[in-house]
């Protein structure tokens, strides 16, 4: 979906907020369109954006981010952008919009392990009780992002549960972004 088409719909989708959603959006504050489409147009452009790429689009950024990660009729991939960008924030509101985005069955997966990183971006090791049960959810893509997360947090904790980890996981692509979470981990 392009910005210009998006837009219109967060707009729309805003005005009437969704059961769905109605945690993810109580969060959350809404933004102008060109707010909206300046923020879009920096995560198709940056995979994994910092609060630095953003300096151009002003402030409330956070604000943006926050209602991208909650739009169901958005695309997923930029919502697995934003999510990961708002942990960058740190802020208050960006740590329950990635919470509440983590838990719900509701979200996407690869946004929901996109907001597990992001959450360990903004709360470090104190994410760790948050992300550790997903280690052994039955999704790969969960389980891939509870790696990613505890290799971003770092820390004896997060090394020795995904250590453990590995030695029992049967996906390689599981083992593999486990193994990349310790590198990192060790960094």
């Amino acid at each position: 979906m392009t910005a210009s088409r998006l837009v219109p719909v967060l707009v729309a989708v805003a005005a009437v907020p969704c059961l769905v959603s109605l945690p993810l959006r109580a969060v959350a504050k809404h933004a102008s369109p060109v707010k909206i489409e300046d923020v879009v147009r920096v995560l198709k452009h940056k995979p994994d954006a910092k609060p630095a790429d953003f300096t151009k689009v002003g402030q409330d950024v956070d604000s943006v981010l926050a209602e991208l990660v909650g739009e169901p009729k958005a695309d997923v991939e930029l919502r697995r952008r934003a999510a990961r960008a708002l942990g960058s924030f740190g802020r208050r509101r960006a740590t329950a919009v990635l919470t509440s985005a983590m838990s719900s069955t509701e979200v996407p997966e690869p946004v929901r392990a996109a907001a597990m990183v992001g959450l360990a971006r903004a709360r470090g090791e104190s994410a760790f009780e948050d992300v550790k049960p997903y280690l052994r959810d039955g999704s790969a893509a969960l389980r891939i992002g509870a790696a990613e997360a505890l290799g971003t947090m770092g820390g004896d904790r997060a090394r020795t549960l995904l250590g453990g980890a590995i030695e029992t996981e049967e996906s390689l692509e599981v083992r593999a972004a486990m193994e990349a979470a310790l590198k990192a981990a060790d960094r």
